[in-house]
């Protein structure tokens, strides 16, 4: 899992990234992240929680949400306890470009309930997962297909002056998930990460909030657990990977694990097996 900006690598065939998601509800989180590409999720089973650019809303099973290009999102299971299940295809925006020339000047705008948008989703997840002969064949004309219906379905409207200035104030959280990213390990504070990013403290905190749904301290911590956790996962024991990730103390760790988790780490490595107790 990655908290920064996304490089996504397609594959020459396909123009696109297909991730077929069948997580536990408990193993459901990806912290606010962003990248070129355009995202479409397609949920098949329980109900996803996505904040898109400071706005969260609920994708219930046999819905899509599609996700502009370079906006900052993130996911999550409404009910970690119920098992999610997404497939996500992620459209090149070079590739896209090859089409729409002036793409830069637009953002899609339309009802994700589209049923013909769901249902090439679910040829898409059906070839992709089955792997047929030739499927890389029929799975690109359906990436074709896709980009068609949303060209076809959505309103393409002009990037104004407004919403270019919102995307380049967000252009700081952006630059201070990056940071958090590559020094979580570092004994990091808010007032550090909002002098590199050029605000102020108190205003940090405040924006921060607003764009990612979460405080400074709280996605900090977060993305320790969740390094931590990796770590564990690989056979670190729990002192070490706390000491590793960055973490002030075990008690936070298991603090922070439990509410991302909705169980505590003994009892969430048990259920998945990961290591003996």
């Amino acid at each position: 899992m990655t908290i920064q900006h996304q490089v996504v690598l397609f594959k020459e065939n396909i123009p696109a990234q297909i991730f077929l998601q069948k997580p536990s509800g408990k193993n459901a989180l990806a912290l606010p992240h962003w990248h070129h590409s355009l995202e479409f999720n397609y949920v098949k089973e329980g109900n996803m929680k996505i904040m898109i650019d400071s706005k969260t809303e609920i994708v219930s099973a046999g819905h899509f949400v599609f996700v502009n290009s370079s906006l900052i999102h993130a996911t999550d299971s409404l009910d970690r306890n119920v098992n999610l299940e997404v497939v996500t295809v992620l459209i090149s925006y070079e590739w896209v470009k090859k089409y729409v020339s002036d793409i830069d000047q637009y953002f899609f705008n339309f009802v994700d309930n589209d049923p013909e948008i769901i249902q090439i989703m679910l040829e898409i997840d059906h070839y992709y997962d089955q792997k047929e002969l030739y499927y890389n064949i029929k799975v690109a004309a359906l990436i074709h297909e896709l980009l068609y219906a949303l060209l076809k379905k959505s309103q393409m409207l002009k990037k104004t002056g407004a919403y270019l200035q919102a995307q380049r104030n967000i252009e700081y959280a952006k630059e201070a998930i990056e940071y958090i990213e590559t020094h979580f390990q570092e004994p990091l504070t808010l007032s550090e990460v909002a002098v590199k990013v050029g605000l102020s403290s108190e205003y940090f905190s405040r924006y921060f909030k607003k764009v990612t749904g979460d405080t400074f301290l709280h996605f900090l911590n977060l993305t320790r657990v969740i390094y931590a956790k990796q770590k564990i996962e690989e056979g670190a024991s729990i002192t070490q990977a706390v000491i590793d990730a960055g973490l002030p103390n075990e008690k936070t760790f298991r603090r922070v694990f439990k509410d991302s988790y909705g169980v505590n780490p003994k009892e969430y490595f048990k259920q998945m097996s990961k290591i003996d107790r």
